[in-house]
C-alpha cells in the first residue's frame, strides 16, 4: 500500500513539471482518453470476470477459509486457483492498457486493503472493496478535472490510498 501511494505521488509530481516523459502514458495511463476498442475490451473483461466470480465464488471462499474441507470436496482443487489467476490476469491486462503499468496493480490492491480493515466476512469485504474502488475512481476523476495539473490515474490511486490510510 505504501509503495503504490508514493508511486502515485511521484506520478503527480512528474506530470506537474514542464516536461512530459515519453513513458508517462505507459506508467500512469490515460483513463480519460480511452479509445473505443479498449472500452469494448474492458466491458468484455468485466463480463467474463463477473460470470467467473459467480461460478467460482463458493470454491474460492471455501478454499480461503477452510482449505482442509475444500480439499475433501474438490479433488483436484488446483483448478480453482488457476481459474481465478486467469481471470485476474485478464482484468489486469485490460487495466494496464487504461491505467498504466503500476497504477493498475495499485487499484487492484488498495480497495481490498481498505475493505479488510472494516469487515471480516468475505461478502462484506467484496462489497466494500467495490465501493472503495468506485469512490476512488470517481473522486480521482473529479479532482483531475478541477486540478488540471493532476493526472487522472495517480489521482484515483491517491484517493484509494487516502481511504486506506483513513481505515
Amino acid at each position: 500500500g505504501v509503495y503504490v501511494t508514493f508511486f502515485s505521488i511521484g506520478g503527480v509530481l512528474v506530470s506537474s513539471g514542464s516536461t512530459a516523459l515519453n513513458f508517462q502514458d505507459f506508467l500512469i495511463g490515460t483513463p480519460l482518453g480511452v479509445p473505443d476498442q479498449l472500452l469494448g475490451l474492458a466491458a468484455a473483461a468485466a463480463l467474463v470476470s463477473g460470470v467467473s466470480l459467480i461460478v467460482l465464488y463458493r470454491p474460492l471462499v471455501l478454499q480461503s477459509q477452510d482449505p482442509a474441507f475444500f480439499a475433501s470436496l474438490y479433488r483436484p482443487g488446483w483448478w480453482v486457483t488457476q481459474s481465478f489467476m486467469i481471470v485476474f490476469v485478464l482484468v489486469l491486462i485490460t487495466a494496464v492498457n487504461i491505467f498504466g503499468t503500476l497504477l493498475s496493480i495499485a487499484l487492484a490492491i488498495l480497495p481490498p486493503l481498505a475493505a479488510r480493515c472494516w469487515a471480516n466476512a468475505v461478502p462484506k469485504i467484496m462489497m466494500l472493496s467495490f465501493g472503495v474502488g468506485f469512490a476512488a475512481c470517481v473522486g480521482g476523476m473529479f479532482v483531475s478535472l478541477i486540478a488540471t495539473f493532476a493526472p487522472t490515474g495517480p489521482t484515483m490511486v491517491l484517493f484509494a490510498a487516502g481511504i486506506w490510510l483513513i481505515s
